[in-house]
């Protein structure tokens, strides 16, 4: 049987994995460069954007607002239970920031 739509279950291992990668215990160590964690954010964000825009295309602000709503709580979960993280309202703009990307991408970019 072929999946029909493999943006469906890529949407929801990216959320798993986003989850995973946002929550966990870190070693601090220097970035690479600058401002790198907020690369990462947009770049998770955008995923998971474009990928729930495609699994789910008739309910686009459903699946932005949701992502935005899950940026912001993942940033106080970071705050409230992890040790070596913090919250910070510049990694959901950071998050933020893939996600308008994204949707962008998706909406106005050559099918």
């Amino acid at each position: 049987m072929m999946l029909k739509n493999i943006w469906t279950p890529l949407f929801w291992l990216l959320l798993v994995f986003c989850t995973w990668f946002l929550l966990r215990e870190v070693t601090p160590k220097p970035p690479p460069f600058p401002h790198f964690d907020k690369l990462l954010h947009a770049t998770g964000f955008a995923g998971l954007a474009f990928s729930g825009l495609k699994a789910y295309p008739a309910k686009p602000a459903w699946i932005l607002a949701s992502i935005a709503i899950y940026g912001a709580s993942s940033e106080v979960l970071q705050g409230l239970f992890t040790l070596s993280r913090e919250a910070s309202a510049f990694d959901w703009l950071a998050d933020m920031a893939g996600v308008s990307a994204a949707y962008y991408f998706q909406k106005f970019a050559p099918q």
